[in-house]
């Protein structure tokens, strides 16, 4: 009886386990919904913003800016600045560990090179494993970690601006999960300043808008041969699913070409503005435009990486906590199974003694 009694307990404690990770997903799904809004609907105009300026700079050739500025040798100041985007909770599956591993690779090689780092934090659990590792931090950012707000992240993106002009720095990097779809997350370790490789910065968002749009279309449709039952086959219901499933997938391949088309006349327009074949006259002068420009191109990227981040973390904690409540389910029909055997067994070991008393009784 102790031994069917402490698998009752155990799995009425799984059962509890199972409501709470339960919950956590549904949670998790709702916030994910709305950090994909937000994720999906900046990055048209952050990509915007960067071909505007790679246009500008394209068209004027040889321009002067202190955020287009590579520092020489005799400039440099041994120092960068890494912002590191974690969250501030945890049950969130590899998410934290993956970038603070990008994190610590970029450490080193910058050690290696010589340079020392400005550590810059977002979220709890980045802040937890540095102080571990005793590295000092210049400093945390724990209000923009869940829901980063574009007025808070355009002031941390000014103070590195003005840290990087008055030449305290040499570069700023920024260490997140870039999310491209909802199952494809990448680590990442971003250069945002200098913005001398704007053009190739440009294109790779460009690639990463057209790998999100196309992994939004579909899978292919069930076959009519697998969707019939096998049974009865009605050959002319079958017929009509053929003719669907043909009729889907050619609008399917009709989609993927259209948006392929898309994305390859994203990267023409960025080549055209490369080589200069694109003319433009321009009111006020392209320094007037640069000063405007440059500086918002770091805020948005800034920005963006924040939201790519928190709806990484939401898909993590989402995949972590469905498999945890599929574990939870399964653990409970073992634990059941295991109660039912054990109960079992004692029901025949009471009928036995029972049977054994009635024979001793007789006698």
């Amino acid at each position: 009886m102790a031994k069917a009694r402490a698998i009752v307990k155990r799995r009425k404690a799984v059962r509890n386990i199972r409501k709470i990770t339960k919950t956590m997903q549904m949670i998790a799904t709702a916030k994910f919904q709305k950090s994909l809004k937000r994720a999906v609907g900046t990055k048209p105009y952050t990509l915007k913003v960067r071909e505007l300026v790679t246009e500008v700079a394209a068209s004027v050739g040889n321009v002067e800016h202190p955020l287009l500025r590579r520092p020489s040798a005799d400039d440099r100041t041994g120092r960068v600045a890494l912002v590191v985007i974690t969250s501030n909770r945890g049950l969130a599956g590899a998410y934290n560990g993956s970038v603070l591993r990008a994190a610590n690779l970029f450490i080193r090689q910058q050690e290696a090179l010589g340079n020392s780092i400005d550590l810059y934090i977002s979220g709890k659990k980045g802040a937890t494993f540095f102080n571990f590792q005793k590295r000092p931090i210049t400093q945390r950012f724990e209000d923009l970690a869940d829901t980063p707000k574009w007025p808070d992240v355009a002031r941390v993106a000014d103070h590195f601006i003005d840290r990087f002009t008055a030449g305290e720095i040499d570069g700023l990097y920024v260490a997140y999960v870039n999310f491209i779809s909802a199952s494809q997350q990448k680590p990442e370790v971003l250069s945002l300043l200098p913005l001398a490789g704007v053009a190739e910065v440009s294109g790779l968002l460009a690639r990463q808008t057209a790998e999100h749009e196309a992994s939004t279309v579909h899978g292919p449709t069930p076959s009519a041969a697998a969707a019939a039952p096998s049974d009865a086959p009605d050959f002319r219901d079958a017929a009509k699913r053929a003719v669907a499933t043909d009729e889907a997938d050619a609008l399917r391949q009709a989609e993927i070409r259209e948006r392929a088309a898309a994305a390859q006349r994203i990267e023409a327009s960025y080549h055209e503005a490369q080589q200069g074949t694109v003319q433009y006259d321009f009111s006020p002068a392209p320094k007037e435009l640069l000063d405007d420009l440059l500086p918002l191109t770091v805020r948005t990227a800034l920005f963006q990486c924040f939201l790519d981040a928190v709806t990484s973390e939401n898909v993590a904690r989402m995949v972590a906590m469905k498999s945890a409540t599929d574990n939870a389910d399964k653990m409970v029909k073992s634990l059941t199974m295991q109660y039912n055997r054990a109960r079992q067994s004692q029901i025949t070991t009471e009928l036995s003694e029972i049977m054994g008393g009635v024979e001793a009784m007789k006698k």
